[in-house]
């Protein structure tokens, strides 16, 4: 949790929840927060992810450090109905920004959405003057709505039918130039207890 509390100045303006990591220090608190994220995930209540930096590997073949972690992503049943359509969340280290990093960890929740959970609509959700974090649903295709919401955030949609259009145009390109196959072949994400949940 080391992550929050570095990028807290970070995340303050968009997250007001960053303000309240005092609890992080505690190592009970971490462990219940933990168990919680867990409980949320096998329940169907939300589905949380963390984003690592795997290490460098050793010329034997042994990894140098343990991973990294540097942010936190998310498929979050916020929006109705439930079972067709969900929300992307993100933040990321701010040590870690402008490297591309979540916009590979939510390109890979674009394909779980879609491709294993069957969805039919993802959102993500961003305030009007965080320019950062727009830059995201735009690279990978989503679309703002006409207007904000009375909170002054930008809905951005990618529909499945535009999604499937995307991969069909990329398969079209030369290999070198498909963003969406390249990613995914250095793309893996785990649940809780280890099982691989994408690619399936």
């Amino acid at each position: 949790m080391l992550a929050i509390k570095e990028s807290r100045d970070h995340l303050l303006p968009w997250m007001p929840w960053a303000k309240d990591d005092q609890h992080l220090d505690n190592e009970e608190m971490k462990q219940m927060l933990i168990s919680m994220f867990s409980e949320q995930f096998h329940s169907g209540l939300d589905y949380p992810y963390g984003i690592f930096l795997r290490p460098p590997q050793l010329t034997d073949g042994q990894q140098q450090h343990q991973e990294v972690f540097v942010g936190s992503t998310g498929l979050h049943p916020r929006i109705e109905p439930k079972n067709e359509a969900m929300e992307i969340g993100y933040w990321m280290h701010v040590d870690h920004l402008n490297r591309g990093l979540c916009t590979e960890a939510v390109r890979a929740l674009v394909c779980v959405g879609f491709d294993h959970l069957r969805l039919k609509t993802l959102e993500i959700h961003s305030e009007r003057n965080n320019q950062l974090s727009q830059r995201i649903p735009k690279r990978l295709g989503f679309q703002p709505s006409a207007h904000p919401s009375e909170h002054d955030v930008i809905v951005w949609t990618l529909h499945r039918e535009d999604y499937i259009k995307m991969l069909e145009h990329h398969h079209d390109q030369s290999q070198n130039d498909n963003q969406w196959n390249n990613t995914l072949a250095t793309l893996e994400i785990f649940d809780d207890d280890g099982t691989r949940v994408y690619p399936c």
